[in-house]
């Protein structure tokens, strides 16, 4: 994990309305509270954006703690300075569809180089 975090977030507050209208939220006010503040993402939008966030900053620990134990890869690694790490380009929220109380569909596009 990097020791400092940007002023805007990387996930650009991306949902199926913004379609990168706007500027991006201030990282600690959106992931930030998720990734460095412990707070639970409350619903999948916000969960998948902050995992997205995650992977830009580097933060393998927040990674791991919002991914099941059964299926995270044991050699995760999300650093960005390493040597074939990729560059994160953006995130764009195609759809979110909440299935009922604790369940919900994401549809994204990450794209990276």
């Amino acid at each position: 994990m990097i020791s400092t975090r940007p002023d805007a977030c990387p996930c650009g507050g991306a949902s199926p309305a913004s379609a990168g209208k706007g500027p991006a939220p201030r990282y600690a006010a959106c992931c930030g509270r998720f990734i460095d503040g412990g707070a639970a993402a409350p619903t999948a939008l916000e969960l998948m954006r902050s995992r997205y966030s995650a992977y830009v900053l580097g933060a393998t620990d927040y990674l791991r703690a919002t991914w099941d134990p059964r299926t995270c890869p044991a050699d995760l690694d999300a650093a960005p300075a390493a040597p074939d790490a990729p560059r994160w380009l953006g995130l764009a929220v195609k759809r979110h569809a909440p299935l009922d109380e604790r369940h919900a569909e994401v549809e994204f596009v990450a794209r990276y180089k």
